[in-house]
């Protein structure tokens, strides 16, 4: 995995967190890492949601949005993720030429 990816730290953290309590209390003798399941994620515009699995081991963790999403206004559908959002409103001010920079 060789690419630059944006993760809210506090969600990052309570993936790791979780996925280590749950292998360990599954599977306690095992010694595998917890790595990202690169079959699993998925890319939502600038956001990705990601699971752990063990290298070892057949556990695997819940997949899980590793960024912030808005509230669900009506209608039906996935929620946006607010860094997508934020990139867009930037973008509406930013002119793409060379007077813009």
């Amino acid at each position: 995995m060789k690419t630059n990816r944006i993760f809210h730290p506090g969600l990052l953290e309570d993936l790791f967190y979780d996925g280590y309590m749950q292998h360990q209390c599954g599977n306690p003798a095992c010694t595998g890492k917890l790595r990202f399941d690169q079959e699993a994620e998925t890319q939502w515009g600038f956001g990705w949601r990601e699971c752990l699995k063990c290298d070892k081991c057949p556990y695997k963790s819940t997949v899980r949005a590793l960024y912030e999403e808005t509230p669900l206004v009506a209608g039906c559908g996935r929620r946006h993720a607010k860094i997508n959002l934020s990139i867009q409103v930037g973008l509406l001010d930013t002119g793409m030429g060379n007077t813009g920079l």
